[in-house]
């Protein structure tokens, strides 16, 4: 092996997620709210399953921590900007989708923490009396700011009665 080849690991996996993905039930018609740290999260995680609610007669809102401002690969990009361009992304796919609102809490992406002010503003926006648990997505491979949305919403779920 030279100076400038890698050495590469094989890895394997027993129960691939792509070969067993986790199905889940398409949600009752109702209101539903689906809550994610990041514009676009909704869409690549449970688009198909919300578009099938809806088609069922449900009600769906989404709810985004941030407005992703770091997610951008372009070093001349302001978060401005990039926040701007990805709140209008997620707008178009809401209405693509028939999502009947979306709500950007605007949190600083990178910097969001599981704390008392987020879980009373998501506990604010999701309602005390109509929160039930759903599906949701592990945080094992997520970022930081995805890890600490789920560990903000997901157990709140019991205690959405009060902040």
């Amino acid at each position: 092996m030279t100076k400038h080849m890698i050495a590469r690991k094989r890895v394997t996996m027993a129960e691939s997620q792509v070969d067993r993905p986790r199905v889940v039930e398409s949600p009752e018609p109702g209101s539903i709210m689906a809550v994610a740290a990041h514009p676009d999260n909704i869409e690549r995680w449970c688009a198909g399953t919300l578009a099938q609610a809806i088609d069922m007669g449900a009600t769906v809102r989404l709810l985004l921590v941030t407005s992703g401002e770091v997610g951008s690969s372009d070093p001349h990009a302001t978060r401005e900007r990039v926040s701007a361009q990805r709140e209008r992304e997620a707008a178009s796919a809401a209405r693509r989708l028939g999502i009947a609102e979306s709500t950007f809490l605007r949190e600083p992406d990178g910097a969001v923490e599981n704390t008392a002010s987020l879980r009373r503003a998501l506990v604010r926006m999701i309602g005390p009396s109509t929160a039930k648990p759903g599906a949701g997505r592990e945080p094992i491979t997520l970022g930081k700011t995805s890890q600490a949305t789920h560990s903000c919403v997901t157990p709140k779920f019991q205690h959405c009665s009060g902040p």
